[in-house]
């Protein structure tokens, strides 16, 4: 019979994942939830502190992925709409576009969802602000990144011809060819 390196020294190595990230799978896994908050140092700046929240519900949505635990990538989800919605009320524009290179660099299987909830996070920030800087950034991504760019065109067709409907957690966006 073979036996695999990890139970003959009784470790598992993750050598590509950061060890707050694997804590914090662990936690779901033994509890069904996990509160990124606890992995962060002190940050005092609201905007950075949510910037290293998304950043971290991101990464456990990339190993609920890697490691085949569906329940983590929904919950992953779920927090990151939450965290995007929470940062409405302090309007704060850089957050979703900060967001964007991340939800769409990774191969994850549901990036449609975490990249709907930037799309219309990014929306709702272009649409209630009058800030010129953050209006020229996003004109800038959507250069940088093209399937943006191609979701964003999308949402915004749907739009001009009314029968855009806010996105659900289950709808994906279908890419221009």
């Amino acid at each position: 019979m073979a036996f695999s390196k990890e139970s003959a020294t009784s470790t598992i190595n993750f050598p590509e994942d950061k060890v707050c990230h694997i804590k914090l799978m662990l936690d779901f896994l033994y509890t069904h939830s996990y509160d990124p908050r606890e992995s962060l140092p002190p940050i005092e700046n609201h905007k950075d502190r949510t910037i290293k929240l998304l950043e971290t519900t991101i990464a456990l949505c990339v190993l609920g992925d890697k490691y085949a635990i569906p329940s983590l990538c929904v919950y992953s989800e779920h927090y990151f709409r939450d965290l995007l919605d929470c940062n409405r009320s302090s309007c704060d524009a850089d957050v979703p576009l900060t967001c964007i290179p991340l939800v769409y660099a990774n191969a994850l299987e549901n990036a449609h969802i975490l990249q709907a909830a930037v799309i219309e996070e990014v929306v709702w920030c272009f649409s209630n602000t009058q800030n010129r800087k953050y209006k020229i950034k996003l004109i800038e991504m959507m250069h940088v990144e093209e399937a943006f760019r191609k979701d964003m065109t999308l949402r915004l067709v749907k739009n001009l011809e009314g029968n855009y409907q806010p996105v659900n957690a289950d709808e994906s966006f279908e890419l221009l060819d």
